[in-house]
């Protein structure tokens, strides 16, 4: 499992800054590599957003080169973003 981290704008002190997290998925993938770690992202945010935390996640699933892809045991995946 690949993920990056990147992020945007220009942070200043006293705002809080966005990081926004890319898992890639293929064909092939084993699902709960990527789900597993999406879903503690997306915890964390949860967590972050109740204690008024500076640092906020933005998660999206990426595909390397089509819109969707299915994992070893075959669930579908739609990405919101493609690295072709």
């Amino acid at each position: 499992m690949v993920y990056s981290l990147r992020a945007h704008g220009r942070e200043q002190l006293g705002k809080s800054r966005d990081l926004r997290i890319g898992f890639i998925g293929f064909d092939g993938v084993r699902a709960l590599d990527l789900t597993g770690p999406l879903e503690v992202f997306a915890a964390a945010e949860s967590l972050n957003s109740r204690s008024k935390a500076e640092c906020n996640y933005k998660l999206t699933i990426v595909s390397l080169t089509s819109k969707s892809f299915v994992s070893q045991s075959g669930v579908t995946f739609k990405a919101q973003e493609t690295l072709a």
